[in-house]
């Protein structure tokens, strides 16, 4: 069976419980991860391994900001 990791983008500050919400939807429906790209948000991540915990399962959750898209020195940095 392929493995479905679902990647959400960011998110505002009034859209953290949606972002819950679709980690937790995807967990349900059977992805086997979720990625929140360009923002760490510690309560999302934390309330999404609770529910692991609770209900069993393999599921991981990953976070990274990526920032303004530049380097230490001030240059563009790729993002793929």
């Amino acid at each position: 069976m392929p493995k479905v990791v679902v990647l959400r983008w960011g998110h505002r500050d009034r859209d953290k419980r949606l972002t819950s919400h679709v980690a937790l939807t995807a967990r349900a429906l059977g992805a086997s991860g979720f990625i929140l790209a360009d923002v760490r948000d510690e309560k999302v991540k934390a309330t999404v391994e609770k529910v692991t915990k609770q209900w069993g399962g393999s599921f991981h959750f990953e976070m990274e900001h990526l920032g303004d898209g530049l380097s230490k020195n001030g240059e563009r940095k790729t993002v793929l």
